[in-house]
């Protein structure tokens, strides 16, 4: 069946999205990226704009429903009203509302000519709502909610209900988010618990609470930090005058293996990258070493007990602060690439010995050397730094004592860390082997301290106003159920839950069965119609005993905890279902009765997906219900046993007394969020951690998407008032809830499972799958979040400790390329196709798939589009939303390849054979038709080769396989060679507008086609990076060197040879155009062909790597001088180049040599300039060149010349 296009099926303003996109990277208040740390979370702008184009039809499209086409026009115009009057929306579609509220200008939605008008009115409001600012703007929210839901019931959706979006690979829940916030439903789920808890704050716990929530974190989180302070206070003492130190700057050591000097005490290295503190302009700070009146640097001599247990003499090199004036004044670092140069002697300690070292002192944290303390001074602005003082060590050592006396609790972390050579991990080669080794033992006590505060914390929420909590309720609730079993029972039910704390903890007043099946994923959920009549059905005609024991666990009335009946679970409906513990409880006899057989495969279904199941017979309920009752209750009661707390450490103030009538789950809320404030707090305490000297502050060990080894690093103090501080932490978290705080009353629903079985959802449930899942071995999920984990699970509140039972972090199951752990390649595409299987299975027919894809690799994404056409789905669309800052991933003269590629796709409904011939004759037909209309919307580059990618692999993935005459099956990768030809040949046609393509030659074609493919219109500037992206590692392989500037312009060599393939052009064959390095193929700058166009005889001379002293410079200048010259003095070519592009080039080298009588000589004497295909490709060089390299500013000066030649 054929069903009307999204938006995003047609168009998408991909180049607005993205500049909000790349904006978003500097944004930091309330943004979801502060909350807590997931790496490569997407941006929201892009996934709002990508969710409202996928959700909402298209109105030109002709089997869109007229009753959205009415509704769109209704909503819109509203919206235009409202933007016209106050300007809430971007200068350039302000004129459009504007436009469009005039009484001449109103949308009419019956007629055809104003539906293309509509939509790109449709297209213009999610360019704008992609915006920040907009995000939380009444009339943008109402406007995109009320399209959402129009949308939804003119495909057929129940009314009442919303859209299920559904992203299997939550991650940091920018997706899930997204589609809350534009009116959807969202069910967000991932393999990994630390997502899954991120998840649950964002779309469960923000939304049921809002604002009240962020107003008791920052009470409670005050109340931790004025606890944890009077309790570590004395560890970080404040000077004499007042200043308080926010960063203690320490380096790991190494005993320099320099021969004996004859003093017989060797030096103590202090490993440091960098002697700066501060360098900003107008700004120096640095360290320096003493030296006496020769130059000497001077020493003292200590006795120092290292980690290992040793105690050895040795010779400490004496630093001192100074200002430098200029940057040549600081001396470089001690340390690189892991080996330690003695400032002393001069001798350099290989890194093979630094590790060996460091490996028996378990990294060198617990023994590095204080260098220098940073400092704030009462009402004075800007940092200050000092040297270390007694007071400082002495502060040190009162903690390392004190953290012993939890040495025998299970505050400390020590599960171990991932296997050495695991992706993005370098320190267990130093001796880290558990994750408490990460830390400093002040660094350990502190975050020791605060876990157990938090775990401790029982916050009793403020009030919410006299009479909406209804507590101790028993008495009416034994008479309800009295009036079924007898008035005995009942009253004894009716005083055990209402006169005991403990199985009746609240009843919010209002709330009903009703409201239980909705809070699944915040509206009543989309599932199949069969289930959701079959459940409706059972829920009217419930058995008397079922209506007893509802009675009893309705309303949160046992321990809390919230029930459903008759809920839909994959293929069944359960009685009773507890999902924050996954119980379900059945009742067998009456209507629902079954055979024994059919009760164990349920059972064992059940068990398979981790959900527990108690069964009662109905008898049961009558005669015993107490005794059930209690049992129900002993299963759930969490277990927890007491640890046992320092003799000098006050237990928590009895603020937590008295929950059991409180409201709980608000508890758990606010108790979750400090969690996450805990594990902010261990990002930036901990020995990996960083002084910013740009921006002279404290920086997180997540700075990249790896744990790399540092040297020196910063320890934050945690009540300092300034960044990495506790205040912040929690300032951060407290933004976030503030600022989704207009999501109240719209709750999503967060799961724990792989996307390989998303049991929780039946066949056909969702109405659109959005994902972004993992790419190959880009980010190590799981073992990275094993550094949260294992304070989460010590700070979690009981109820919610279930996902963190194990030691660490799932990771058998975790689609990932990990060769340490024995996962490949093929074991990563074979995962990722279950999940794309298991996405198709959950999708409606009429839905919508979209799946973020990033790789690098052209194979990378080739694989990815095979398991989705072997999973069942057809591709209608591709889009590339740059995300990131051009100052980052989109490096100067480098494709862009790496930029989000959006794959829009439908559920395939049929198993037909496709013919090889029919795709083969459509294909280009099909480019041609996308090509134009992308460069009108300037849309080139890898941006328009991947925006043609969706609608050419449309024709292909329609069918469950295309097949050749002969009856052997195509695969993709050779459809994909097809694709890579038309979209060239049209490109080329595109940039040589008004020229034939076929009089260049294939290094013309080539070039040209290259540069277009790297060109991304205007560069952005650069931008502060959120935690856990960019930055750099202190990589200490000692077989590398520094790697060379790399110049020209580099492509991805299968990128490469696809563009060369389908322009018929053989990159062996263009080895002076085309250097290929490994996986990199990069055109060479014009300068360096200089010795091959203008080579005696066509040989190429060789350049020499070092030149001696006196040899002429073999530059591009040097290559002209070594020419024979004519009588006049003047540059003789006496080789011309023999392609078009070879002359161009040689043009280009003459101008910038400044050898003009050569150039009007090569241009008018030998008539080169009298072709004007060597102009027209001149000029089409001009257009393709970037901005800035000296080839656009010589193809110019060259063009600017052809004037004054008469030419």
């Amino acid at each position: 069946m054929i069903y009307p296009k999204r938006l995003i099926e047609v168009d998408l303003p991909i180049k607005r999205i993205s500049a909000h996109a790349r904006r978003e990277k500097s944004i930091r208040h309330g943004h979801i990226s502060t909350l807590h740390i997931w790496w490569a979370r997407r941006p929201l702008a892009a996934c709002r704009a990508v969710i409202c184009a996928s959700l909402w039809i298209d109105p030109v499209d002709s089997l869109c429903p007229q009753r959205f086409r009415d509704q769109a026009v209704e909503i819109i115009t509203k919206f235009a009203q409202k933007a016209a009057a106050d300007g809430c929306c971007s200068p350039e579609n302000w004129s459009k509302w504007k436009i469009l509220v005039k009484p001449e200008n109103k949308l009419d939605s019956q007629n055809p000519k104003h539906l293309n008008s509509l939509r790109y009115l449709l297209l213009d409001f999610i360019a704008d709502f992609a915006n920040w600012d907009n995000s939380t703007q009444s009339d943008y929210l109402e406007t995109a909610r009320a399209l959402t839901q129009a949308a939804h019931e003119a495909l057929g959706g129940e009314v009442g209900t919303r859209p299920l979006v559904v992203d299997p690979f939550a991650g940091g829940g920018s997706i899930p988010l997204e589609a809350l916030r534009v009116g959807a439903d969202a069910f967000a789920s991932d393999l990994n618990p630390v997502a899954v808890l991120l998840n649950k704050v964002v779309l469960e716990y923000i939304p049921k609470y809002g604002q009240r929530l962020a107003d008791e974190v920052r009470k409670w989180g005050q109340w931790v930090k004025e606890e944890a302070e009077k309790e570590l206070g004395e560890f970080y003492p404040k000077d004499e005058d007042g200043s308080t130190p926010i960063a203690y700057l320490w380096a790991r050591t190494i005993i320099s293996e320099a021969p004996d000097d004859g003093t017989g005490i060797p030096v103590e290295v202090p490993l440091m990258r960098s002697l700066w503190l501060a360098k900003k302009a107008g700004r120096y700070r640095a360290l320096r070493w003493v030296r006496d009146a020769s130059g000497i640097v001077q020493t003292e001599t200590l006795e120092v007990t290292y980690a290992d247990g040793i105690t050895r003499n040795v010779r400490r090199p004496l630093l001192e602060i100074f200002e430098p004036k200029s940057e040549k004044e600081v001396e470089k670092g001690t340390v690189a690439r892991g080996s330690g140069t003695c400032p002393v002697t001069g001798f350099t300690t290989p890194v093979v010995s630094t590790r060996r070292q460091l490996k028996i002192r378990k990294g060198g944290a617990n023994d590095a050397r204080l260098f220098c303390v940073v400092l704030l001074k009462p009402s004075t602005q800007g940092r200050f730094y000092r040297l270390p003082s007694l007071q400082d060590l002495e502060a040190n050592e009162k903690a390392v004592t004190a953290l012993r006396e939890f040495t025998s609790l299970d505050l400390i972390p020590n599960e171990p860390l991932p296997p050495q050579g695991s992706l993005g991990f370098r320190v267990q080669l130093y001796g880290m082997e558990h994750w408490g080794d990460l830390f400093t033992p002040r660094q350990l006590l502190a975050l020791v301290t605060l876990t157990r505060l938090v775990k401790t914390l029982t916050p009793s929420p403020s009030p919410i106003g006299e009479g909406d909590m209804i507590v101790g309720d028993g008495d009416r609730i034994g008479d309800r159920i009295g009036d079924r079993i007898g008035n005995r029972i009942g009253d004894r039910i009716g005083n055990r839950i209402g006169n005991e704390t403990s199985p009746l903890l609240l009843r919010e007043k209002g709330s009903g069965d009703e409201g239980n099946l909705s809070a699944l994923v915040g509206a009543k959920r989309q599932i199949p119609r069969v289930l959701l009549e079959k459940a409706r059905e059972l829920r009217k005609q419930q058995t008397p005993a079922e209506e007893i024991l509802w009675e009893c666990l309705r309303d949160r009335r046992l321990l809390n905890l919230k029930f459903r009946r008759q809920h839909n679970i994959g293929q069944y409906i359960a009685d009773f279902y507890c999902h924050e513990l996954k119980l379900v409880i059945e009742l067998d006899g009456g209507i629902h009765q079954q055979t024994a057989l059919r009760d164990q495969d349920r059972d064992r279904w059940m068990q398979e997906h981790s959900i527990q199941v108690l069964r009662f017979k109905n008898e049961q309920i009558f005669t015993n219900l107490e005794n059930i009752l209690a049992e129900i209750a002993h299963l759930l009661s969490p277990s927890e046993t007491p640890s046992e707390t320092p003799s000098h450490i006050q237990s928590p103030s009895p603020v937590g007394e008295g929950l059991g009538v409180r409201e709980k789950d608000l508890a758990n809320a606010i108790q979750t969020c400090l969690s996450l404030a805990v594990d902010r707090q261990a990002n930036t305490l901990t020995s990996l951690s960083r002084w910013h000297t740009s921006r002279e502050n404290n920086e997180g060990l997540f700075a990249r998407q790896a744990i790399p080894m540092v040297w020196d690093f910063s320890e934050a103090n945690p009540f300092s008032g300034a960044s990495g501080d506790l205040d912040g932490a929690l300032a951060w978290i407290f933004d976030v809830c503030k600022s989704n705080a207009h999501l109240e009353g719209i709750e999503g629903q967060t799961e724990q499972t792989s996307a390989t079985n998303l049991f929780y959802l039946p066949d056909d449930a969702a109405q659109f799958i959005c994902t972004d899942p993992p790419y190959y071995d880009a980010v190590p999920y799981a073992d990275l979040s094993d550094f949260f984990y294992v304070w989460l699970k010590r700070t979690l509140p009981p109820n919610l400790s279930a996902n963190f039972s194990n030691k660490l972090t799932p990771k058998d199951d975790e689609c990932i390329v990990d060769e340490v752990k024995g996962k490949d390649k093929a074991f990563f595409e074979r995962t990722m196709g279950k999940a794309m299987a298991e996405g198709r299975r959950i999708v409606a027919p009429n839905g919508i798939g979209l799946i973020v894809f990033a790789h690098k690799s052209t194979a990378g994404w080739e694989a990815q589009l095979q398991a989705m056409i072997d999973a069942g789905w057809i591709f209608t669309g591709s889009w590339t939303i740059d995300t990131e800052m051009g100052s980052r991933l989109r490096a100067m003269n480098s494709a862009a390849l790496a930029s989000s590629v959006h794959l829009v796709c439908r559920p395939r409904s049929n198993n037909e054979i496709g013919d090889w011939r029919n795709i083969l004759q459509e294909l280009p037909l099909r480019i041609k038709e996308w090509m134009p209309r992308l460069t009108e919307q300037g849309v080139v580059g890898a941006d328009a080769i991947f925006a043609c990618l969706g609608p050419a692999l449309e024709i292909f993935s329609r069918y469950s396989s295309v097949e050749k005459a002969s009856g052997e099956i195509v695969p993709l990768r050779e459809y994909l060679e097809y694709v890579w030809a038309a979209i060239s040949k049209e490109a080329l046609s595109t940039i040589f507008k008004d020229a034939d393509t076929s009089n260049f030659e294939e290094d013309a074609r080539l070039t040209a086609m290259w540069l277009w493919t790297l060109s991304a219109g205007e560069p952005s500037p650069p931008a502060p990076l959120p935690d856990g992206e960019g930055g750099e590692d202190d990589d200490d392989d000692e077989n590398t060197s520094k790697k060379p500037k790399i110049t020209g312009f580099s492509l991805e060599y299968d990128t490469a040879r696809k563009i060369a393939q389908g322009l018929g052009a053989h990159l062996e064959n263009l080895t002076h155009l085309v250097e290929v390095k490994g996986d990199k193929a990069r055109l060479l700058p014009v300068k360096e062909r200089a010795a091959y166009l203008f080579g005696k005889e066509g040989i190429i001379p060789d350049i020499p790597k070092k030149k001696a002293k006196g040899d002429k410079q073999l530059t591009l200048i040097g290559v002209l001088d070594e020419l024979p010259e004519d009588e006049h003095g003047e540059v003789k070519i006496s080789r011309i180049g023999e392609t078009i592009c070879d002359k161009v080039h040689q043009a280009m080298l003459l101008f910038n040599s400044g050898r003009s009588e050569a150039l009007k000589r090569f241009l008018v004497d030998e008539a080169i300039g009298k072709d004007i295909k060597f102009w027209q490709l001149a000029q089409s060089f001009s257009a393709l060149y970037p901005a800035g390299t000296d080839e656009k500013r010589w193809v110019d000066g060259l063009l600017a010349r052809k004037k004054g030649l008469g030419l």
